[in-house]
């Protein structure tokens, strides 16, 4: 494929992540930080925002909604199960847009039925009753695919989750206010060199603990032989 025609090629791949990793890392509805941080969100990703917003409380429940489902992408253990969540990402996404469009889509299908009738025979109301009667009855073709809707800005940046989300890890430091990110490096396994920190520092200790005997003989050794090499009078 030509790289010009990628979906996720007008939108800044780190711009992309930013928003991932802010979105899934979002606060609990009915904190005293949710509100604000969806409006952080908002505010920050406004050709994002704009296409889902509609009503404040409707609106809420889809940001919510939606951060759970990219979370599940952290937490899928295989390929397929994470691109499945990434796709249904984008269908949801689809929904809540999609009466925007829902003349065009309507259009679509009706032409598609068209095709398959005979020369001649136009379409009533009797073999196209309506846009959600054919595709839940599958009256003309059994299954019933719907096209796809207008490319938006959250599509691209789920098609570049697509690419990356092999990536994408829970912070091993249980005190991480923010644990879910996207790996730079193979084996790493914490969000920041904050978050290691801790775990350093213990690992540190544990080795300590395991060779300070050891350790402390080194020590002694390099005294006793430091003293036998000196001369009479402190000098070498």
């Amino acid at each position: 494929m030509n790289r010009n025609q990628n979906l996720a090629a007008k939108y800044a791949p780190r711009r992309a992540e930013q928003l991932l990793q802010f979105w899934a890392n979002l606060a609990d509805p009915g904190t005293p930080d949710f509100k604000g941080e969806v409006d952080g969100l908002v505010a920050g990703f406004p050709e994002v925002f704009g296409e889902l917003r509609q009503g404040q409380e409707d609106f809420l429940r889809s940001v919510w909604g939606l951060r759970e489902n990219l979370r599940k992408v952290w937490a899928a253990t295989d390929l397929r199960e994470r691109e499945w969540y990434i796709y249904e990402l984008r269908r949801l996404h689809s929904q809540h847009v999609q009466a925007l469009s829902s003349a065009k889509i309507a259009d679509a299908l009706k032409r598609e039925a068209e095709k398959l009738l005979p020369p001649g025979k136009k379409l009533d109301s009797a073999t196209f009753p309506s846009v959600n009667g054919v595709a839940q009855q599958g009256r003309l073709w059994g299954f019933w695919t719907n096209p796809p809707p207008e490319l938006t800005a959250f599509e691209r940046v789920m098609f570049h989750f697509q690419q990356i989300a092999h990536g994408a890890r829970r912070c091993e430091n249980k005190e991480c206010f923010a644990p879910f990110f996207l790996r730079k490096k193979k084996g790493q396994i914490f969000c920041s060199p904050e978050c290691a920190l801790p775990a350093q520092k213990k690992a540190k200790s544990d080795w300590w603990a395991r060779n300070r005997k050891k350790q402390n003989t080194k020590r002694r050794e390099r005294r006793r032989k430091g003293k036998s090499t000196r001369k009479p009078g402190g000098s070498q």
